[in-house]
Protein backbone atom coordinates (compact mmCIF):
# COMPACT_ATOMS: atom_id res chain seq x y z
CA UNK A 1 0.00 0.00 0.00
CA UNK A 2 1.42 3.37 -1.03
CA UNK A 3 2.06 5.86 1.78
CA UNK A 4 -0.37 8.81 1.98
CA UNK A 5 0.67 11.89 0.11
CA UNK A 6 1.49 14.81 2.41
CA UNK A 7 0.04 17.93 0.93
CA UNK A 8 0.98 21.44 2.10
CA UNK A 9 -0.62 24.81 1.54
CA UNK A 10 -0.66 26.09 -1.98
CA UNK A 11 0.62 29.60 -2.57
CA UNK A 12 -2.91 30.81 -3.15
CA UNK A 13 -4.16 29.29 0.12
CA UNK A 14 -1.26 30.86 2.02
CA UNK A 15 -2.00 34.28 0.54
CA UNK A 16 -5.66 33.95 1.50
CA UNK A 17 -4.74 33.05 5.09
CA UNK A 18 -2.34 36.00 5.33
CA UNK A 19 -4.99 38.30 3.89
CA UNK A 20 -7.53 37.14 6.47
CA UNK A 21 -5.03 37.59 9.32
CA UNK A 22 -4.17 41.10 8.09
CA UNK A 23 -7.84 41.98 7.89
CA UNK A 24 -8.48 40.77 11.44
CA UNK A 25 -5.48 42.71 12.75
CA UNK A 26 -6.62 45.79 10.86
CA UNK A 27 -10.07 45.54 12.42
CA UNK A 28 -8.93 44.84 15.98
CA UNK A 29 -5.90 47.16 16.28
CA UNK A 30 -7.89 50.44 16.27
CA UNK A 31 -10.23 48.99 18.89
CA UNK A 32 -7.28 47.97 21.06
CA UNK A 33 -5.66 51.40 20.67
CA UNK A 34 -8.95 53.12 21.50
CA UNK A 35 -9.36 50.91 24.56
CA UNK A 36 -5.84 51.74 25.74
CA UNK A 37 -6.42 55.46 25.21
CA UNK A 38 -9.64 55.30 27.21
CA UNK A 39 -7.89 53.39 29.99
CA UNK A 40 -5.08 55.98 30.09
CA UNK A 41 -7.61 58.82 30.28
CA UNK A 42 -9.47 57.17 33.15
CA UNK A 43 -6.21 56.46 35.00
CA UNK A 44 -5.23 60.10 34.50
CA UNK A 45 -8.56 61.22 35.95
CA UNK A 46 -7.94 58.96 38.93
CA UNK A 47 -4.52 60.61 39.44
CA UNK A 48 -6.16 64.01 39.56
CA UNK A 49 -8.82 62.79 41.99
CA UNK A 50 -6.05 61.51 44.29
CA UNK A 51 -4.30 64.87 44.02
CA UNK A 52 -7.62 66.54 44.83
CA UNK A 53 -8.10 64.35 47.89
CA UNK A 54 -4.59 65.23 49.01
CA UNK A 55 -5.21 68.95 48.53
CA UNK A 56 -8.41 68.78 50.57
CA UNK A 57 -6.63 66.88 53.34
CA UNK A 58 -3.85 69.49 53.30
CA UNK A 59 -6.48 72.20 53.52
CA UNK A 60 -8.12 70.43 56.46
CA UNK A 61 -4.80 70.26 58.28
CA UNK A 62 -3.47 73.74 57.49
CA UNK A 63 -6.61 75.79 56.92
CA UNK A 64 -5.64 76.69 53.37
CA UNK A 65 -4.29 75.26 50.12
CA UNK A 66 -0.50 75.11 49.62
CA UNK A 67 1.09 78.11 47.93
CA UNK A 68 2.65 78.08 44.46
CA UNK A 69 6.45 78.13 44.19
CA UNK A 70 8.39 81.34 44.61
CA UNK A 71 11.65 82.29 42.92
CA UNK A 72 13.68 82.77 46.08
CA UNK A 73 14.53 79.88 48.38
CA UNK A 74 15.10 79.66 52.10
CA UNK A 75 16.17 76.94 54.46
CA UNK A 76 13.74 74.30 55.65
CA UNK A 77 12.45 74.92 59.17
CA UNK A 78 9.69 72.36 59.61
CA UNK A 79 6.69 74.45 58.54
CA UNK A 80 5.51 73.87 54.95
CA UNK A 81 5.15 77.63 54.52
CA UNK A 82 8.79 78.26 55.40
CA UNK A 83 10.06 76.80 52.13
CA UNK A 84 10.16 78.95 49.03
CA UNK A 85 10.85 77.56 45.58
CA UNK A 86 8.91 74.40 46.41
CA UNK A 87 5.93 73.32 44.32
CA UNK A 88 2.53 72.30 45.63
CA UNK A 89 3.42 68.73 44.59
CA UNK A 90 6.13 68.65 47.26
CA UNK A 91 3.77 69.90 49.97
CA UNK A 92 1.36 67.18 48.91
CA UNK A 93 3.78 64.24 49.26
CA UNK A 94 2.58 63.12 52.73
CA UNK A 95 -0.99 63.08 51.40
CA UNK A 96 -0.25 60.88 48.37
CA UNK A 97 1.57 58.22 50.41
CA UNK A 98 5.10 59.45 49.64
CA UNK A 99 6.27 60.33 53.12
CA UNK A 100 9.68 58.97 52.11
CA UNK A 101 10.19 61.76 49.57
CA UNK A 102 8.79 64.35 51.98
CA UNK A 103 11.42 63.29 54.51
CA UNK A 104 14.09 63.39 51.78
CA UNK A 105 13.02 66.94 50.88
CA UNK A 106 13.38 67.91 54.53
CA UNK A 107 16.91 66.51 54.63
CA UNK A 108 17.74 68.25 51.36
CA UNK A 109 16.59 71.69 52.50
CA UNK A 110 18.25 71.24 55.87
CA UNK A 111 21.55 70.92 53.98
CA UNK A 112 21.00 73.45 51.19
CA UNK A 113 18.38 75.89 49.89
CA UNK A 114 19.39 75.08 46.31
CA UNK A 115 17.28 72.24 44.80
CA UNK A 116 20.16 71.53 42.39
CA UNK A 117 22.45 70.66 45.30
CA UNK A 118 23.34 66.94 45.57
CA UNK A 119 21.62 66.96 48.96
CA UNK A 120 18.33 67.12 47.03
CA UNK A 121 19.08 64.27 44.65
CA UNK A 122 16.86 61.70 46.39
CA UNK A 123 13.81 63.95 46.53
CA UNK A 124 14.33 65.75 43.23
CA UNK A 125 14.71 62.54 41.20
CA UNK A 126 11.80 60.76 42.83
CA UNK A 127 9.20 59.33 40.48
CA UNK A 128 5.68 59.84 41.81
CA UNK A 129 3.25 57.73 39.80
CA UNK A 130 0.21 59.81 40.72
CA UNK A 131 1.91 62.91 39.25
CA UNK A 132 2.41 61.34 35.79
CA UNK A 133 -0.25 60.84 33.13
CA UNK A 134 0.01 57.24 31.87
CA UNK A 135 -0.56 58.44 28.31
CA UNK A 136 2.92 60.04 28.34
CA UNK A 137 5.38 57.22 27.74
CA UNK A 138 8.32 59.44 28.73
CA UNK A 139 7.27 59.58 32.37
CA UNK A 140 8.44 56.32 33.88
CA UNK A 141 11.33 57.63 35.97
CA UNK A 142 13.63 60.64 36.38
CA UNK A 143 14.66 62.51 33.23
CA UNK A 144 17.51 64.91 32.50
CA UNK A 145 16.62 68.19 30.82
CA UNK A 146 18.81 70.84 29.22
CA UNK A 147 20.95 71.19 32.36
CA UNK A 148 21.71 67.48 32.47
CA UNK A 149 20.35 67.38 36.03
CA UNK A 150 17.98 64.43 36.52
CA UNK A 151 14.60 65.16 38.06
CA UNK A 152 11.09 63.81 38.36
CA UNK A 153 8.54 65.36 36.02
CA UNK A 154 4.80 65.87 36.25
CA UNK A 155 1.85 66.14 33.86
CA UNK A 156 -0.19 68.33 36.20
CA UNK A 157 0.19 72.02 36.94
CA UNK A 158 -1.55 74.35 39.35
CA UNK A 159 -3.93 76.97 37.99
CA UNK A 160 -2.78 80.34 39.28
CA UNK A 161 -5.40 82.40 37.53
CA UNK A 162 -7.05 83.48 34.31
CA UNK A 163 -3.72 84.65 32.91
CA UNK A 164 -0.16 85.18 34.09
CA UNK A 165 -0.10 87.86 36.77
CA UNK A 166 -3.85 87.77 37.44
CA UNK A 167 -3.46 85.68 40.62
CA UNK A 168 -7.18 85.06 40.86
CA UNK A 169 -7.15 81.26 40.82
CA UNK A 170 -6.75 78.55 43.44
CA UNK A 171 -2.96 79.03 43.66
CA UNK A 172 -2.45 82.80 43.43
CA UNK A 173 0.45 83.20 45.88
CA UNK A 174 1.59 82.86 49.45
CA UNK A 175 0.44 81.72 51.92
CA UNK A 176 -2.31 79.93 49.94
CA UNK A 177 -6.06 80.49 49.79
CA UNK A 178 -8.97 79.02 51.70
CA UNK A 179 -11.58 77.11 49.72
CA UNK A 180 -14.16 79.55 51.03
CA UNK A 181 -12.38 82.16 48.91
CA UNK A 182 -13.58 80.34 45.78
CA UNK A 183 -16.82 82.28 45.58
CA UNK A 184 -17.58 81.31 41.97
CA UNK A 185 -18.26 77.77 43.17
CA UNK A 186 -15.79 74.94 43.70
CA UNK A 187 -17.59 72.76 41.13
CA UNK A 188 -17.03 75.39 38.41
CA UNK A 189 -13.43 76.39 39.18
CA UNK A 190 -10.46 74.49 37.77
CA UNK A 191 -7.66 73.94 40.27
CA UNK A 192 -5.10 71.69 38.52
CA UNK A 193 -4.79 70.88 34.83
CA UNK A 194 -2.84 68.76 32.39
CA UNK A 195 0.20 69.94 30.48
CA UNK A 196 2.87 67.42 29.44
CA UNK A 197 6.49 68.40 30.18
CA UNK A 198 8.04 70.49 27.42
CA UNK A 199 9.80 68.94 24.45
CA UNK A 200 13.25 69.97 25.74
CA UNK A 201 12.30 69.16 29.35
CA UNK A 202 13.02 72.72 30.46
CA UNK A 203 9.60 72.74 32.11
CA UNK A 204 7.81 70.12 34.12
CA UNK A 205 9.66 69.41 37.39
CA UNK A 206 7.31 68.47 40.20
CA UNK A 207 9.82 69.19 42.99
CA UNK A 208 10.68 72.89 42.88
CA UNK A 209 11.23 75.90 40.65
CA UNK A 210 13.05 74.61 37.59
CA UNK A 211 16.04 76.49 36.16
CA UNK A 212 15.60 77.46 32.52
CA UNK A 213 17.81 78.41 29.57
CA UNK A 214 16.45 81.97 29.28
CA UNK A 215 15.04 84.66 31.57
CA UNK A 216 11.42 83.92 32.26
CA UNK A 217 11.82 80.20 31.72
CA UNK A 218 13.01 79.60 35.27
CA UNK A 219 9.69 80.18 37.02
CA UNK A 220 7.14 77.47 36.45
CA UNK A 221 3.69 78.94 37.00
CA UNK A 222 0.67 77.56 35.20
CA UNK A 223 -2.23 79.73 34.15
CA UNK A 224 -5.10 79.09 31.81
CA UNK A 225 -4.98 80.72 28.46
CA UNK A 226 -4.40 82.86 26.58
CA UNK A 227 -1.13 83.64 28.31
CA UNK A 228 0.59 86.92 27.54
CA UNK A 229 4.31 86.29 27.20
CA UNK A 230 7.36 87.97 25.74
CA UNK A 231 8.43 84.74 24.09
CA UNK A 232 7.09 84.46 20.53
CA UNK A 233 6.46 81.08 18.96
CA UNK A 234 5.40 80.29 15.38
CA UNK A 235 1.87 79.07 14.88
CA UNK A 236 0.31 81.18 17.61
CA UNK A 237 -1.65 84.44 17.46
CA UNK A 238 0.43 87.56 18.00
CA UNK A 239 -1.01 90.57 19.78
CA UNK A 240 0.98 93.84 19.50
CA UNK A 241 1.69 95.48 22.82
CA UNK A 242 3.95 98.49 23.55
CA UNK A 243 7.56 97.50 24.10
CA UNK A 244 7.35 93.77 23.43
CA UNK A 245 5.51 90.97 21.68
CA UNK A 246 2.52 89.39 23.34
CA UNK A 247 1.31 86.01 22.16
CA UNK A 248 -2.06 84.39 22.69
CA UNK A 249 -1.79 80.75 23.72
CA UNK A 250 -5.20 79.18 23.57
CA UNK A 251 -6.39 76.03 25.31
CA UNK A 252 -5.97 73.76 22.31
CA UNK A 253 -4.40 70.46 21.21
CA UNK A 254 -0.65 70.39 20.73
CA UNK A 255 2.29 68.06 20.03
CA UNK A 256 5.12 66.78 22.17
CA UNK A 257 7.65 68.15 19.66
CA UNK A 258 6.24 71.69 20.02
CA UNK A 259 8.27 73.29 22.78
CA UNK A 260 5.96 76.32 22.78
CA UNK A 261 3.11 74.08 23.95
CA UNK A 262 4.58 74.47 27.44
CA UNK A 263 2.71 77.79 27.64
CA UNK A 264 -0.79 76.32 27.61
CA UNK A 265 -2.78 73.48 29.06
CA UNK A 266 -3.27 70.49 26.76
CA UNK A 267 -3.05 66.71 26.96
CA UNK A 268 -2.24 63.52 25.11
CA UNK A 269 -5.91 62.48 25.29
CA UNK A 270 -8.16 63.06 22.28
CA UNK A 271 -10.67 65.89 22.46
CA UNK A 272 -9.47 67.81 25.50
CA UNK A 273 -7.51 67.72 28.75
CA UNK A 274 -8.31 66.48 32.23
CA UNK A 275 -8.75 69.05 35.00
CA UNK A 276 -9.18 68.83 38.74
CA UNK A 277 -11.94 71.06 40.07
CA UNK A 278 -11.79 72.81 43.41
CA UNK A 279 -14.45 70.49 44.84
CA UNK A 280 -12.09 67.52 44.35
CA UNK A 281 -13.79 66.08 41.28
CA UNK A 282 -12.01 65.61 37.95
CA UNK A 283 -13.26 65.67 34.39
CA UNK A 284 -12.22 66.02 30.76
CA UNK A 285 -12.65 69.60 29.56
CA UNK A 286 -13.12 69.75 25.76
CA UNK A 287 -10.90 71.96 23.60
CA UNK A 288 -14.07 73.61 22.31
CA UNK A 289 -13.99 75.73 25.49
CA UNK A 290 -11.00 77.56 24.00
CA UNK A 291 -10.33 80.97 25.49
CA UNK A 292 -13.44 80.52 27.63
CA UNK A 293 -11.36 78.41 29.99
CA UNK A 294 -10.21 81.67 31.55
CA UNK A 295 -13.62 82.10 33.20
CA UNK A 296 -13.22 78.80 35.04
CA UNK A 297 -9.67 79.60 36.14
CA UNK A 298 -10.83 82.54 38.22
CA UNK A 299 -12.20 81.56 41.60
CA UNK A 300 -13.85 84.87 42.40
CA UNK A 301 -14.58 86.60 39.12
CA UNK A 302 -18.34 86.35 39.39
CA UNK A 303 -18.69 84.40 36.14
CA UNK A 304 -21.88 82.38 35.74
CA UNK A 305 -20.65 80.11 32.93
CA UNK A 306 -21.05 76.36 33.22
CA UNK A 307 -18.33 73.93 32.16
CA UNK A 308 -19.53 72.12 29.01
CA UNK A 309 -19.65 68.35 28.72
Amino acid sequence: MAPPVRRGFTLLELLVVLAVISLVIGLTLPAVQKSRAAAARLACLNNLRQIGTGLHHFHAGHGRLPPPPQKKTSNWSGSPYSVQGVSFHTYLLPYVEREDLWAAAGRGYAASADPLDPAHDEARTGFVKVYACPADGRLTGPLAGWTGVPAGYTSYLAVTGSEVGAKNGCFPGRPGIRLTDVTDGTSQTVMVGERPPSATLDAGWWYAVQPGPAPGFDFELAATNPIFTEFGCPGYVYRPRPGYISVLYYFAPARLDDNCARFHFWSLHPGGANFLLADGSARLVPYSVGVGLRAFASGNGGESDQLPD
